[in-house]
């Protein structure tokens, strides 16, 4: 008998997100409502706010100290991950907000 596969932590994270992204999406079709951006923007906006500057300084330091090693790809893939926590707040809002309104 074929072996039963389990998913793992990262897949059901990523099968979670995957089902509110699409129930967000068809309740902002419906109802014009983005239920997922308007009860979590408090949380991750204050979450950010808090840790994104942290999380951008360790990035930096890494990326300095990988230049210092000469590691050019780790240093570019540090800059990679630098770029897309600035932007993380644009696609989040694109994302889940999907032009509907909290109001």
């Amino acid at each position: 008998m074929a072996k039963e596969a389990t998913l793992t932590g990262t897949e059901k994270l990523a099968a979670a997100v995957l089902a509110v992204a699409v129930v967000n999406y068809l309740s902002v079709r419906l109802s014009g409502f983005p239920f997922a951006y308007c009860w979590l923007s408090p949380v991750t906006t204050t979450l950010y706010r808090d840790w994104g500057l942290v999380i951008l300084y360790g990035v930096s330091a890494y990326i300095v100290f990988q230049l210092f090693r000469r590691g050019m790809a780790q240093a570019l893939g540090g800059t990679l991950i630098f770029i897309a926590i600035i932007e993380l707040p644009r696609l989040a809002d694109a994302v889940f907000r999907l032009g509907g309104s909290c109001g």
